[in-house]
């Protein structure tokens, strides 16, 4: 009796402090669009941030980590290009971010309130091309894969789950580590300038980025000098953009026809002026 008494007190010390642990369970405590709206706020910080370091890199990879042609190039580029090609990096990001949210915050609804089951779906369904910028700028189909589909789809079943906001950090973690990757890519890739075949000075084609212009002079990085170069616009010719030969074409580039844009010439030494 003694014995069958203990046990018997034991498993009710263990059911209270059962009982006095905070519920993990997400029904005891929803999620709120305001918890939301927090996560996405910080993710969207870590890109703004990323997408500047990210474009600081790019700059001193194009310099071979030369600190004077780096100033040189950021000298000669006006703050406009700056922000526009960082928001340009950051775009597809705060994109993808937005539609993996809608996807997520839908199902979440569809799970929860069964009576705006249209609403939901609709949010659900209007997720879904939020995602196709990175998707579809990806050339590798393993990693396009894991970002444009198995992604979404975790979304959506976390969200059915209602499963908590930590998890969707978490699972926000799976696609970021995949394009963090793929930013190295960016990073060997070249400017954030679209290279231009062109003469100068009627000599052998060569490759050009067009830094700035004041009608009479054009400010150029050559690659083929590896410097920036200062020259007459009449010297100037045939321009033309090119791709960079090392492109791998893009999930974009193999479902639409890519327009037609010649491969750009191995890069010359230009005459200095």
């Amino acid at each position: 009796m003694k014995r069958t008494a203990g046990m018997g007190a034991a498993a009710a010390r263990s059911m209270r402090r059962r009982a006095a642990r905070p519920s993990v369970l997400p029904d005891d405590k929803p999620i709120s669009i305001a918890r939301i709206a927090r996560s996405i706020t910080s993710l969207t910080a870590f890109g703004a941030l990323f997408s500047t370091i990210l474009f600081a890199g790019r700059v001193l990879v194009v310099a071979r980590f030369d600190p004077d042609v780096a100033a040189a190039l950021l000298i000669n580029t006006s703050l406009t290009v700056v922000i526009q090609a960082i928001i340009m990096q950051l775009f597809p990001f705060l994109s993808y971010i937005g539609g993996l949210a809608a996807i997520y915050i839908g199902a979440y609804r569809l799970s929860e309130r069964p009576r705006r089951q249209g609403v939901a779906l609709l949010l659900t369904i209007a997720g879904v091309p939020f995602i196709l910028p990175v998707a579809l700028s990806l050339s590798d189909i393993f990693v396009t894969v894991i970002v444009g589909v198995a992604t979404p789809v975790g979304a959506f079943i976390f969200g059915w789950m209602r499963r908590s906001i930590g998890d969707l950090v978490l699972m926000f973690a799976i696609p970021l580590a995949f394009l963090t990757l793929t930013s190295v890519g960016a990073l060997v890739a070249g400017t954030w300038i679209a290279p231009e075949t062109a003469k100068v000075g009627g000599a052998t084609e060569t490759v050009i980025y067009t830094l700035a212009s004041d009608g009479s002079d054009l400010v150029v990085f050559s690659p083929g000098d590896h410097a920036v170069i200062r020259l007459p616009a009449s010297s100037v010719t045939d321009r033309q953009y090119c791709r960079n030969q090392s492109e791998s074409p893009t999930l974009a580039d193999r479902l639409f026809n890519p327009p037609i844009i010649p491969k750009c010439p191995t890069p010359q030494k230009i005459g200095r002026s």
